[in-house]
């Protein structure tokens, strides 16, 4: 005999509908929902966003309720508020059929040619200056013979000596010679070839090669060192890569060291290494001298360890520094006295002045442009600095600026310096660079005909335009990847006022952008140029012009260009605001956009490919004032709306712009309409629809990447936070107090879902991830307080926050004075908890085991979702006891180790998820049931006209018996990629931390201890 089903919904479940439907079919879960006392439910169409025109956060954006499956976007680095824009021109001509399908080419191309190769000058036709040394030849061979030698007996006799014997009456035992003083036999070389001494590498170089030209190669170790010394240096030999550990010399063999020991790194490890080298080639007996490019001023900075430092440039006499038999220094550097060195700076920014026409700078160049200033100021150490700026790229060879903002700042400061000193350096660089290829000399030619025009031969000059017109043609007419890549990086050097001053040079840079614009970005037009002088460039002279139809859209704060095809339907998907429909018959558009701060409008024009949309014109944000398209076919101005006086509120949906006002007793929606192509219309509004508030009041909405959270007003009021003594499973800690609440607020609607939180993000770190739309969790307050800045950071102005905990209990309550806001008790159809353990003797039922999507449960009277059970919600207050006195917006305990939960969770019984409820983890914990819910405020918006029926948030509730009327708003599925799992900190379980259970039955105790992992 069949067994009988009761009707109950806590024996029968949604969900064993939901398998009578898959299993029998519609018919089916018909009859069976009618026999269990469930009714289908026509689901309310969801209104359009409204936006409170006392606000100035105003934002708009479309509602993702019931719209499909759709990726997340990459997320923007910057959101900044949102405005709704309007087209208040738009002009459009048909082109001509006979016309150009591109613009003519320039009249200076005509004689281009088209370069087989990169050129050098022929090597008999050069006459290359030579590298200027650190010191002369002449100072230099005395005082190493001096320092690298010994003295020598020769054969030649001591007439003196001999004399002042004789007239004494000695005896002669042995005639005096003369003595002599010449290189030592055995002479050992050190060279510290790191990165810090790149410039005077080969200084290092020529010197080692006379040296052993000199003495000979016999009687000379050579060493490179290998990293810093210490006491076991690790050296390699010339031409060789592999490293050994240093063969100390015999003692007295004289030991010269070729570099910086270590003064230009910061490192003190490195003045520790060298402090002990000395040491030890001390205790050796072997006499050691740092040959050092370097200052050895002021005296404070001696040598380290017993080491004698000799400063080695123009300037230096060649004396030995004092050696310290402490081996003590400061720890501060040469590199870091230089900060309070005006001189010295002043030089540093002058060398690096003097290197800006330079495309390729080599260390001999540097050497050459440092002996144009003076000595005393910039000496080894400033060429040093130059070497290491974080404005240069430097490898073993060269280097060059590393940005164009670096190249058009010190440009800007050539222009700045003295005549004869402009003139100095150019000469310089062209006498460097004489020898190197065509790419490199003209251009730097061209650079410096640009800064210094007197500076330049007039047939150096002439050579150089023509070989950018023939490069031009080049690179115009063949697809070479090398031709591109140069152009690339030659486009990237050269300023805005560069590029407007040649036209040549300006179209360089726009043969550069092809790729780019070919693989659908925009660029960023040079200040000074436009389409119509470059456009000749942009495009290849064989492409076709496309006739494209276009939907200019705004979406959120942001505005789209977006291919439609012939029915008007958006290729890329529909959604946001259209603001004009236009056609392209030109191969790009230029967008102009005109921002106001501080008073003054500057504006960026940026160009794209009509065949690479859809493209995102532009962030409206505050300082937007307007924003235009143009091309030869096209004029198109949008500006931001202001909303008029008579209206009440401004919006945007998926038809549009439109404001809403009171028209006897009615809410009107007028629709904005934008101008149409060809004419000077400015637009008008038009069209009349009746729209209003839901039945649970006044709501607003914001947009993150898509996904929109909508927030209820709630307005300010007085209640009893806590629990009666008499409510069952209450705790201690419920003490009932009075609380009044001065100032309204904004409450999210439902808790922070996955979604949400991964378009903020960028990550998702929830333990459940069946829904985009389930809330999120496993999230700790210091996540959430993340979050919030993040979220904050993108929507300038939001101020988004945690709930208080008297805001939180207040909203959750709902007006209600019972232990829940659905009444005395609840079912797991009402609230998502452990129906095996009901609350206060209620009936069992089902017990999900994990959370349930948002707004899939029924709302409390005031629309908010799932504020019992589901998650626990964290709340700002730090956890205290209550007071018992009445108090006025209450922030919670001053300090404190653990924060507020509130609300309970899927996995709790019945009891932990009263309206009164206390909870309490520490804030960096993470948990499968820890969520939370956004509040905004507190404010004062505008309060609408109620709807008939129905009470003010602010007016007590009465007690809701299940709430059947209310209906749950899906939240439409957005795919989240998965996260890795965020790890629970040592020592605790699934809900270990969360609540002291002291209170409880041993049942439920007993099931909270196994329910733990």
């Amino acid at each position: 005999m069949p067994t009988r089903v009761p009707h109950s919904r806590a024996a029968v479940g949604r969900a064993d509908l939901l398998r009578i439907y898959a299993a029998e079919g519609d018919e089916a879960l018909a009859r069976a929902a009618a026999a269990l006392g469930y009714q289908r439910r026509p689901r309310a169409p969801a209104p359009p966003p409204v936006v409170d025109s006392g606000s100035e956060d105003t934002r708009g954006g479309e509602p993702v309720v019931g719209s499909a499956p759709a990726a997340l976007p990459e997320r923007p680095t910057v959101l900044p508020m949102a405005r709704f824009f309007r087209v208040v021109e738009h002009r459009w001509r048909e082109p001509e059929a006979d016309a150009r399908v591109g613009p003519p080419p320039p009249p200076w191309l005509a004689n281009a040619r088209v370069l087989g190769t990169d050129a050098r000058p022929p090597a008999a036709s050069l006459h290359l200056p030579p590298r200027q040394p650190l010191t002369r030849w002449s100072r230099l061979w005395p005082f190493l013979r001096r320092v690298l030698g010994r003295r020598l007996a020769t054969r030649q006799p001591d007439l003196p000596r001999l004399l002042e014997r004789l007239t004494r009456g000695d005896v002669l035992r042995a005639i005096p010679l003369l003595p002599g003083h010449g290189w030592s036999p055995r002479i050992a070389l050190l060279g510290d070839y790191s990165r810090r001494t790149r410039p005077f590498h080969e200084d290092f170089n020529a010197l080692c090669q006379a040296l052993e030209k000199r003495h000979g190669k016999a009687g000379i170790d050579r060493w490179i060192l290998a990293g810093d010394p210490g006491r076991q240096p690790r050296v390699r030999q010339p031409g060789g890569s592999t490293t050994a550990r240093w063969p100390l010399p015999a003692p007295n063999t004289p030991l010269l060291i070729l570099g910086d020991a270590g003064l230009l790194d910061d490192a003190p490890e490195a003045a520790n290494g060298w402090q002990q080298f000395g040491h030890r080639l001390r205790g050796a007996g072997v006499p050691a001298l740092v040959l050092c490019p370097l200052p050895t001023r002021p005296p404070g900075a001696g040598p380290p360890g017993s080491l004698a430092l000799v400063e080695w440039d123009r300037h230096s006499r060649l004396r030995p520094s004092s050696t310290s038999s402490t081996g003590s220094r400061p720890p501060a550097t040469l590199a870091s006295d230089l900060a309070g060195d005006e001189r010295r700076q002043n030089a540093l920014d002058t060398l690096l002045t003097l290197l800006a026409p330079a495309v390729v700078i080599e260390p001999s160049l540097l050497r050459a442009l440092r002996y144009l200033l003076p000595a005393s100021d910039a000496d080894g150490l400033v060429e040093a600095l130059v070497w290491q700026h974080p404005d240069l790229v430097t490898s073993a060879h060269a280097g060059q600026f590393a940005s164009p903002a670096a190249i058009a700042a010190y440009q800007r400061k050539f222009r700045a310096l003295a005549p004869w000193l402009r003139q100095a350096a150019v000469a310089q660089l062209l006498a460097q660079h004489a020898g190197l290829p065509a790419s490199v000399r003209y251009a730097e030619v061209l650079a410096c005909r640009h800064l210094a025009p007197e500076a330049v031969p007039p047939a150096l000059a002439e050579d150089a335009r023509h070989w950018q017109t023939d490069i031009a043609e080049t690179a115009r007419r063949r697809d070479d990847l090398a031709l591109r890549q140069w152009l690339q990086r030659h486009a990237a050097r050269q300023s805005d006022a560069a590029l407007a001053a040649n036209p040549a040079l300006a179209a360089h840079w726009a043969l550069a952008q092809r790729e780019r614009l070919a693989a659908g970005a925009a660029v960023e037009l040079p200040e000074g140029l436009s389409e119509e002088d470059i456009g000749y460039f942009l495009h290849d002279e064989h492409e076709p012009a496309p006739r494209l139809r276009c939907t200019l859209r705004q979406r959120g704060d942001e505005l789209w260009l977006e291919a439609a095809d012939a029915a008007g339907k958006v290729s890329g998907g529909s959604g946001g605001s259209p603001c004009a429909e236009l056609t392209l018959v030109d191969r790009g558009v230029q967008v102009t956009l005109t921002r106001s701060a501080d008073r003054a409008e500057t504006a960026s024009r940026r160009y794209f490919a009509a065949g690479s949309l859809p493209q995102r014109l532009a962030r409206l944000t505050r300082e937007v004032e307007r924003l235009t398209l143009h091309s030869k076919h096209l004029d198109l101005a949008v500006r931001p709306l202001v909303k008029p006086v008579w209206a009440n509120a401004i919006g945007c949906d998926a038809r549009g712009l439109y404001v809403e006002l009171f028209w006897r007793g009615q809410r009107c929606r007028l629709d904005w309409r934008p101008p149409e192509g060809g004419g000077d219309s400015t637009g008008a509004w038009s069209g009349e629809q009746p729209l209003g508030v839901d039945r649970y009041g006044l709501f607003g909405e914001i947009a993150v990447a898509g996904v929109t959270q909508r927030f209820r007003w709630i307005a300010p009021g007085r209640f009893r936070m806590g629990s009666p003594e008499d409510e069952p499973e209450r705790d201690d800690d419920e003490v009932q107090h009075e609380v009044t609440l001065s100032e309204g607020y904004w409450l999210a609607d439902t808790a922070c879902t996955q979604a949400l939180w991964q378009a903020v993000t960028g990550r998702n770190p929830s333990a459940f991830k069946d829904h985009p739309g389930l809330p999120v969790e496993q999230v700790s307050w210091d996540d959430v307080q993340d979050f919030l800045g993040e979220l904050n950071r993108r929507l300038p102005g939001l101020e988004a926050r945690l709930p208080s905990e008297a805001e939180w209990e207040y909203a959750c309550r709902a007006g209600t004075t019972t232990p829940f806001s659905f009444g005395e008790n609840i079912t797991p159809e009402q609230v998502n908890y452990d129906g095996n353990y009901p609350y206060a003797g209620g009936a069992q039922g089902v017990y999900r085991e994990k959370t349930v999507p948002v707004g899939s449960l029924p709302a409390n009277p005031w629309g908010l979702y799932e504020m019992h059970g589901n998650v626990w919600e964290w709340c700002a207050d730090w956890y205290g006891s209550y007071p018992t006195t009445p108090q006025v917006d209450p922030r919670g305990a001053a300090s404190a180790d653990t924060r507020v939960l509130r609300g309970g969770s899927w996995g709790y019984v019945g009891g932990l998820v009263r309206s009164a409820c206390r909870s309490r983890s520490r804030p960096g914990w993470r948990d499968d049931p820890f969520g939370f819910r956004l509040a905004l405020g507190p404010g004062k918006p505008v309060e609408p006209a109620w709807p008939v029926g129905r009470q003010s948030p602010a007016e007590p509730a009465k007690p809701s018996q299940g709430n059947s009327a209310a209906e749950p708003r899906k939240v439409a599925p957005v795919p989240a990629e998965r996260a890795p799992a965020v790890e629970r900190p040592p020592g605790t379980g699934g809900r270990s931390g969360v609540r002291d259970l002291k209170s409880r039955t041993l049942a439920q105790r007993l099931k909270d201890f196994f329910k733990r992992p």
